[in-house]
């Protein structure tokens, strides 16, 4: 961490835990002289002795985030408790296989429960510089329509849709 009364002297930042705001009872450890970034990206050895070395780390925490933006379709897949009890491990085996099929380049992920697990399994779309689209009550048989018609060609599949969200 960097103070102002310290500038100049070298400053190293012990060994801690970070509470998560969502689910208090999750912790994470952090070995001494690291720093964990926004996006629990951990950044290790450092040793801040001014200003200018936090802007720096700054700088590289933001290169490291920014590499993992790809510009690709984003598709997460809801794969909470209550996700995988509706299909949601069989739903996200067909969109993979649908991806690889067609050939399609994006970006696969998997989230835990967002609350809607009426609509479970819930699938999200995001394409680049669009708003971000969630399918609910997903099944295998419904991945051609949503990889062909939204992933390919950007046109949402409305009897699926149960949110629709801007990145902020």
């Amino acid at each position: 961490m960097y103070f102002p009364q310290n500038e100049g002297k070298e400053v190293k930042t012990p060994g801690f835990g970070v509470r998560s705001q969502k689910n208090s009872s999750q912790t994470w450890s952090i070995p001494e002289n690291s720093v964990l970034i926004e996006d629990k990206t951990l950044v290790a050895d450092v040793t801040l002795k001014s200003r200018e070395d936090l802007k720096q780390l700054r700088e590289k925490a933001k290169e490291l985030v920014a590499a993992r933006e790809t510009g690709r379709t984003k598709v997460i897949v809801g794969m909470g408790t209550c996700g995988i009890a509706a299909g949601a491990r069989e739903v996200m085996a067909a969109i993979l296989e649908e991806l690889n099929r067609r050939n399609v380049q994006a970006t696969v992920t998997q989230t835990g429960c967002i609350g809607m697990c009426e609509k479970e399994p819930l699938v999200d779309v995001q394409r680049p510089g669009e708003k971000r689209i969630t399918y609910g009550n997903v099944k295998p048989s419904d991945v051609p329509r949503i990889i062909t018609g939204h992933v390919l060609h950007g046109h949402i599949v409305e009897d699926l849709v149960v949110a629709r969200f801007e990145e902020i």
